[in-house]
């Protein structure tokens, strides 16, 4: 469940950051927002493989 909403976030400031992104003329701002969408993904990433919190899903979707 909390990986569930830390992904929605995750996904939803993503999607937030590229439209604010494409809107924007060639600059600084812009490339400081397409290094924030990197780190964006890599943490997404590392969220989606994180063993841990796999076995946190799994769990939770057992008691369900």
């Amino acid at each position: 469940m909390e990986r569930d909403l830390l992904v929605s976030a995750l996904t939803l400031t993503l999607v937030q950051t590229a439209n604010v992104l494409i809107d924007s003329p060639p600059g600084v701002r812009r490339d400081a927002m397409g290094m924030s969408m990197r780190v964006m993904c890599a943490v997404l990433n590392a969220v989606m493989d994180h063993p841990g919190l796999k076995a946190l899903e799994n769990r939770s979707e057992a008691c369900e």
